[in-house]
């Protein structure tokens, strides 16, 4: 709910089953007034990067010990759009390394419409403790260039 406050009533509910030797997984929302859907089909699918998100962190923390979290995550969040969603987004994302002893590697794609703008919900981040976020621009064919924001 921290991403969809409006939402905060809704419950994220994984089932497990048995299929052909291995152990499926599938999830679900469940409103409320009982109403179920997919992840997939609410939000664009922002509600299931945010799931899907969740899940990944969780599997880290069962796995490995503290000392050893690294989470490298491409897009986590592609199908979340909109500023005030993407910070309430890296917001939870802070939030949940810091508490959980995660190191992370996160890319991000702006869609922000001039090339030469950043995007502004980054600003979030702006000043955080351990926090560095750096800008790859393409330059020229095959020449990059990296810069701290």
């Amino acid at each position: 709910y921290h991403v969809f406050p409006e939402r905060k009533k809704d419950s994220f509910v994984v089932q497990f089953r048995e299929n052909r030797g291995k152990t499926d997984c599938d999830l679900g929302i469940k409103t409320p007034t009982g109403d179920a859907t997919h992840p997939f089909h609410c939000a664009g699918g922002g509600v299931w990067d945010t799931a899907a998100f969740a899940l990944r962190a969780s599997m880290l923390v069962l796995e490995q010990p503290a000392p050893s979290r690294v989470l490298f995550l491409d897009e986590p969040f592609k199908f979340l759009h909109g500023a005030e969603w993407r910070r309430r987004a890296l917001r939870m994302m802070y939030n949940t390394f810091v508490q959980l002893g995660i190191q992370a590697v996160v890319v991000h794609q702006s869609d922000v419409g001039s090339e030469d703008a950043v995007d502004e919900s980054l600003d979030v981040l702006e000043g955080e403790p351990g926090v560095a976020v750096y800008e790859v621009r393409k330059v020229a064919y095959e020449k990059s260039e990296v810069v701290r924001v």
